[in-house]
């Protein structure tokens, strides 16, 4: 499951709808710290589920991962209506220079329109037309 995630990360918080995942031995205190609830798996084998964000398309925190033991930090800010978590669950291959890389040692934290938004009326409509400008932002913050 997900708490197998190596390298000391703490936790991540998707600030959207209540969610929370707890990643090696966070506690309710810390969820309630950033206004969360935890949650169990949302996958047989890890996550990989699209986020809905409380955002009205402004540019907004979404998600935070903290590793409390070094104190690094990632902060994601979006005006995108989502955010798709995946954490790592099926990465075990041999990278560059013969680099091990297993089943959740990465995650991703994706912002983007809703998956499959094309067939639902009423997601936010992800089509732009030819001749249309396309502009949005997400930032990375890292911090010590």
């Amino acid at each position: 499951m997900i708490g197998r995630i190596k390298g000391g990360l703490a936790y991540v918080a998707i600030l959207s709808s209540m969610f929370f995942a707890a990643i090696s031995g966070s506690s309710a205190a810390t969820a309630a710290a950033v206004g969360a609830i935890m949650i169990p798996g949302m996958l047989e084998k890890g996550y990989d589920c699209n986020y809905v964000l409380k955002n009205n398309g402004t540019v907004s925190l979404a998600a935070v991962l903290r590793d409390e033991k070094s104190g690094r930090s990632l902060e994601v800010y979006t005006d995108l209506p989502g955010i798709q978590f995946y954490s790592g669950n099926y990465i075990d291959k041999k990278g560059a220079k013969g680099m091990e890389y297993k089943d959740f040692h990465g995650l991703c934290l994706e912002t983007q329109q809703f998956p499959d938004a094309i067939n639902h009326p009423d997601f936010p409509s992800p089509v732009i037309k030819a001749g249309e400008e396309y502009k949005t932002t997400t930032i990375y913050k890292f911090s010590v």
